[in-house]
């Protein structure tokens, strides 16, 4: 790293051209990336209700249930003929293969007699279903008396969504950020360097994602992860480097010293944390719902990208910045800081590291409590703004119409024999409000839908879909729907968990290994992180679960959490954690080497590395947090659980109980047998 250091200083104008080229090629390479990913990933493509929908879709040319809905509500004159003229004008919608109106199915038609549906089913060639959104709802943008929704048109407003979600938080979370980063680095000139990090960081990752779109299927949520874990990761990983580089160039005068024994200190320490986030993040490639694996994708390329550009970039321009990098500081914000409260702090863990590792331990645990009463629920339009279009149909079918035609169980199965039978059971089913006669798709295919009173993601239509599948005649077919679905979803994910957690685990572990050639530390950590996740997964469930602060944060509660979440936040607050444990143990590390007194070393680690990653998880926090404002429930889940994660993670955590457990293990800590510890890194001096 030091030779790194030197290349980086001595190649200093060369490198600043090539980041800016670099720069300018993502930005137009990666411009059309929200054109091409893809929204509402959640399912597994070899689950059954995956595989009846695909028979269904070969065999009929069309998507087996309605994803798009019209409200039909005309001002005066019969519902029933403004649907008629809706329906006509539907079907020229390109994408679109049949359409059904009240004149085929009268159910359609509201309780009060006063609004219609019209539904349409895409056609199977229709691969992009957030355009066949789009231009439904350009096709009706001005039509008085008319809303669009169903899944196509949730689609394209998520993707919208998304979109203007990044713009506003770059326009009111930006400049708090920059404030912020003013005061921490003490300077304007130094607070500009994790902007120019980030910026390059998230640019390049957003290039690397439209590349990747064109050979695999890539989630529309990845972006979101991209811009909010790049921007922290720059502020973490700058922050590291130009504190470290400021304390040495108060030791020397020269410009090429403090920059080689900065990166040879720090360099290592964010090449760790780099790998070991984007470890945790890539375990979710497991998956096999485009969701998770897009977000493991796009947050493994930003991990990684933050540390290059940190590692190569940012030592150039510190090189050539010198003692530039103080400019712009103000009166009192001049000089280094004081870490006097820090070391009055270490002693009194030190002093006390029973009743702090207890106290500590013991509020983590209680705040992740709630968890263990969770509930798990499927995406769907609920989780869009009220002011949404397809927001508004779905509540308006769900307030006054006595079904969602969207909301069914279909049957696919080989005989009609058991198609009759299917029938015949499903009808004296409690949850479902009538069922359709047998419909022959092919010789040796039928198809038996079942429309459900409840809604499509309630436990009762689940429990419906178990029974269906756990019956003799159901085991010769294939039951899809949105309760098969959300079923199939959460076996999936439960079955592919194991390996993912064990990926996590190892791969984590192997690197904190690596870095403190020790056997102990790797479990202490993990720990740590565990019990940082769980108080994440407690706060989630009291807010979102229950509905707390939904008028602050502008949320209308689902009862649950996405059942993705839990998994998706793991990886990510794991990754996090690590991050700043990795900090802290270096710089106990390179305490232990003037010192043969552990407490001393504790103390004067967690003194020197205190304000730093108090003030990173500050700014961590800020900038991924800024995401709880989105207009997306699901989004707002991440936000605010990597933003709590950081902050205990930063201060229970790295201040009282990591220290505190630290001091009971004593050399312990750093015990390694001698033909395993070979296989280590030196100790970071």
């Amino acid at each position: 790293m030091r030779k790194l250091g030197q290349f980086a200083y001595r190649r200093r104008k060369g490198l600043t051209v090539v980041a800016g080229l670099v720069a300018v090629v993502s930005a137009l390479g990666g411009a059309t990336v929200f054109d091409n990913v893809k929204p509402f990933g959640f399912q597994d493509p070899a689950s059954q209700s995956s595989k009846a929908f695909d028979a269904i879709e070969d065999a009929t040319g069309q998507r087996a249930v309605p994803d798009v809905e019209l409200l039909v509500q005309p001002k005066s004159g019969s519902p029933q003929v403004a649907a008629k003229a809706t329906a006509s004008r539907l079907r020229t919608v390109t994408g679109i293969r049949s359409v059904v109106t009240p004149a085929i199915d009268p159910r359609l038609v509201s309780s009060d007699g006063r609004a219609a549906l019209v539904i349409g089913f895409l056609s199977s060639r229709a691969g992009d279903m957030s355009q066949v959104g789009s231009d439904v709802r350009d096709r009706f943008a001005h039509t008085p008396g008319v809303l669009v929704g169903g899944s196509a048109v949730t689609v394209d407003e998520l993707t919208q969504i998304t979109q203007d979600d990044l713009r506003r938080i770059e326009l009111y979370a930006l400049p708090i950020l920059l404030l912020l980063s003013l005061l921490v680095f003490r300077g304007l000139v130094a607070a500009l360097l994790p902007v120019v990090v980030g910026g390059l960081s998230i640019l390049t990752s957003l290039l690397l994602l439209n590349v990747l779109t064109a050979v695999m299927d890539i989630d529309a949520f990845a972006i979101n992860i991209v811009t909010g874990l790049g921007l922290g990761l720059a502020i973490d990983y700058s922050l590291f480097l130009v504190t470290r580089f400021r304390e040495e160039l108060e030791g020397t005068r020269s410009t090429e010293k403090a920059l080689v024994k900065t990166t040879g200190a720090i360099g290592p320490m964010i090449a760790f944390s780099g790998v070991t986030v984007a470890l945790s993040l890539i375990s979710l490639w497991v998956f096999p719902q485009r969701f998770l694996y897009s977000i493991g994708i796009g947050g493994a390329l930003v991990a990684l990208t933050s540390a290059l550009v940190c590692m190569v970039l940012l030592p150039a321009v510190l090189g050539l910045l010198g003692e530039r990098v103080n400019a712009l500081s103000f009166g009192r914000f001049q000089g280094s800081p004081s870490t006097h409260r820090w070391h009055l702090l270490a002693r009194f863990v030190m002093r006390y590291p029973v009743a702090v590792t207890l106290v500590a331990a013991t509020v983590m645990v209680v705040a992740g409590l709630p968890f263990l009463r969770v509930e798990l629920t499927q995406a769907s339009a609920k989780i869009l703004p009220a002011d949404a279009s397809a927001r508004q149909v779905d509540d308006a079918v769900g307030k006054r119409f006595a079904f969602d035609p969207a909301d069914r169980v279909v049957i696919v199965a080989p005989t009609r024999a058991s198609a009759v039978n299917a029938r015949r059971k499903l009808t004296s089913a409690p949850a479902v409000v009538q069922v359709d006669p047998p419909l022959r798709l092919d010789p040796r295919l039928y198809r038996v839908d079942a429309q459900l009173g409840v809604d499509g993601y309630s436990d009762t239509a689940v429990n419906l879909v178990k029974s269906v599948r756990s019956s003799k005649w159901g085991s010769a077919a294939l039951v899809g729907g949105p309760p098969a679905e959300l079923t199939d979803e959460r076996h999936s994910l439960g079955s592919h968990l194991p390996l993912a957690l064990a990926f996590i685990l190892i791969s984590t572990g192997l690197v904190l290994f690596i870095m403190t050639a020790s056997v102990t530390l790797p479990f202490v950590a993990l720990l740590m992180n565990t019990l940082t996740v769980s108080v994440a997964f407690g706060v989630l469930v009291l807010i979102f679960q229950d509905g707390r602060l939904e008028g602050p944060l502008d949320y209308v509660s689902q009862g649950g959490l996405d059942t993705s979440m839990p998994i998706l936040l793991f990886a990510v607050v794991f990754g996090l954690s690590t991050d700043y444990g990795v900090f802290l143990l270096q710089r106990i590390s390179a305490a232990r080497q003037e010192t043969d007194d552990e407490e001393v070393a504790i103390a004067d680690g967690l003194a020197a590395s205190g304000r730093t990653i108090t003030a990173a998880a500050l700014l961590f926090a800020v900038a991924i947090g800024a995401f709880a404002f989105s207009q997306l429930v699901y989004v707002k889940e991440v936000a605010i659980g990597a933003a709590v994660a950081v902050l205990v993670d930063a201060t229970v955590v790295r201040a009282f109980l990591f220290p505190a457990v630290l001091r009971l293990l004593g050399a312990r800590a750093w015990w390694a047998p001698r033909w395993l510890a070979r296989f280590a890194r030196p100790r970071v001096r």
